[in-house]
């Protein structure tokens, strides 16, 4: 929170002065311009920082997140798949995989990438619910359920666990609990979780987007 006006003098600087380091414009990118959404921007200081550093593979990683940011999807499995090329052990990788897949109602694929990731909040006995609920009639025909599936366990695991009440916010979400994700936001925020400051662009968020809670939360968060 606070005046964005000094980072994004400070980063502007730091590239500057360092024109062909690879992490000063993935920072300039993660610190500045995705968070406030000028995210054309961002995929050109990202591209850049990849062509200066071609085998960093966490780099080359961020900007497939960033690609699925954009809600380009296809290029951001392909960027996905070249990561894997460089290092088959990254398997964060699969993050973008999945949530890809996700957005676009492949959910059998979904959960076979959550299969690679391993997190404890991505388990195989609730990867294995979920597959049955996809598999079920009803799964079949209507896509929240998959995501109702998602928010029951998040609701459980998200009391225990730290950072987790962005993601329960993003189940609620896209389940049509929209109510329930406003409150894990509130949640969210007085746990200042991480990932808060990809809230302006994350396209999980499209189904509360137009909510004026939404703007109301981007304004707390001076992403607005």
């Amino acid at each position: 929170r606070g005046d964005r006006a000094p980072p994004e003098k400070f980063a502007k600087r730091a590239v500057e002065l360092n024109p062909g380091n690879a992490t000063v414009w993935d920072v300039y990118r993660s610190s500045v311009l995705e968070p406030t959404g000028r995210l054309d921007e961002a995929l050109v200081a990202q591209r850049r920082a990849v062509s200066l550093d071609p085998l960093n593979v966490p780099i080359a990683f961020r900007l497939a997140a960033l690609l699925n940011y954009l809600r380009r999807c296809d290029e951001a499995v392909r960027q996905a798949q070249l990561n894997f090329e460089l290092d088959a052990k990254f398997i964060l990788g699969y993050l973008v995989v999945a949530r890809c897949h996700e957005s676009n109602g492949n959910f059998t694929e979904a959960i076979a990438a959550w299969r690679k990731i391993k997190r404890p909040w991505a388990p195989d006995k609730v990867l294995d619910e979920l597959q049955a609920v996809v598999d079920s009639p009803a799964g079949k025909t209507d896509r929240k359920a998959y995501w109702r599936a998602r928010l029951a366990w998040a609701r459980r695991y998200a009391e225990t666990a730290p950072d987790q009440f962005y993601f329960t916010a993003v189940f609620a979400a896209q389940a049509g609990e929209h109510d329930e994700a406003f409150r894990y936001l509130d949640r969210a925020i007085a746990q200042r979780e991480r990932e808060l400051v990809s809230l302006k662009v994350d396209p999980q968020f499209d189904p509360i987007r137009k909510d004026p809670r939404f703007a109301g939360v981007l304004k707390r968060l001076n992403l607005s």
